[in-house]
């Protein structure tokens, strides 16, 4: 269980959020020890794995919830490391498609069953009911912190 803060009041939510997300990923990166990718890298694999074609540089990027530059970099090491390929994308030649390699496909399918295992490992003894709120409630969440909608409530 969680350990209530020094006046006694329960965790604010936005840490326990961020705490699990931390733990996650370095059960995950454990998991995959060796596998000479940082946690950065396994996401945009493991969202082209998931993707089975190939994906807009731009897609991804909104996927991720990362901003291009970031991702330029992340994507630079993945190619450099023989996962990950881009080519012009025959709808846009301005813009490129992104696939995984033998050796990316190999590594995204099994950081997605990693990942997938360790769900079930944690959530394991958790009413169905509790975790399907849990799933609305994060999700609620997520959508009110989309970066749109952050950004039109900037505007002037």
């Amino acid at each position: 269980m969680s350990e209530d803060d020094e006046q006694g009041r329960p965790p604010r939510l936005g840490r326990l959020i961020g705490q699990a997300s931390r733990r996650w990923r370095q059960a995950i990166d454990h998991r995959l020890q060796g596998c000479k990718v940082t946690d950065a890298g396994l996401a945009p694999l493991v969202q082209l794995a998931r993707a089975g074609e190939p994906v807009r540089q731009k897609e991804l990027a909104a996927a991720l919830s990362l901003d291009s530059s970031s991702l330029v970099r992340i994507l630079a090491r993945l190619e450099a490391d023989g996962l990950v390929r881009s080519a012009p994308d025959p709808r846009d030649g301005r813009a490129k498609a992104l696939s995984l390699t033998p050796a990316g496909e190999a590594l995204g399918r099994r950081a997605l069953a990693v990942s997938r295992e360790l769900e079930a490992e944690v959530l394991a003894g958790i009413d169905e009911d509790r975790i399907a709120a849990a799933r609305d409630v994060l999700q609620r969440i997520l959508d009110r912190l989309a970066p749109e909608r952050t950004d039109k409530g900037n505007a002037p």
